[in-house]
């Protein structure tokens, strides 16, 4: 889950557009496994809720590799990574710096 975790923060931080997720999958190949590719997706949906939300397929696809339990953890981190980088970018915070 920690190759995850860091994938995940790294999209959430760098790709801010609804192409680039696509632009980056399509570039990066076979690189992910199936499972990655999974989250990747729950990422892409729950970044871009505005569009569709987490679709069913979506959902689906990620059952077939993780529990229930495993896909609310995974939501809960991308829902965090997202509010965090929301945080920043609202507050114009530089890196490093606390927000106290």
């Amino acid at each position: 889950m920690g190759r995850l975790l860091f994938l995940l923060n790294y999209l959430l931080i760098c790709c801010s557009t609804d192409t680039t997720f696509d632009l980056f999958l399509r570039e990066a190949g076979d690189i992910f496994t199936q499972e990655e590719k999974a989250v990747l997706g729950i990422t892409e949906e729950i970044t871009l809720i505005h569009q569709k939300g987490l679709s069913d397929e979506t959902y689906s696809n990620a059952l077939q590799f993780f529990s229930e339990s495993e896909i609310a953890d995974i939501i809960t981190a991308v829902i965090a990574i997202n509010l965090w980088n929301r945080v920043v970018l609202s507050t114009r915070l530089p890196i490093g710096q606390s927000l106290a």
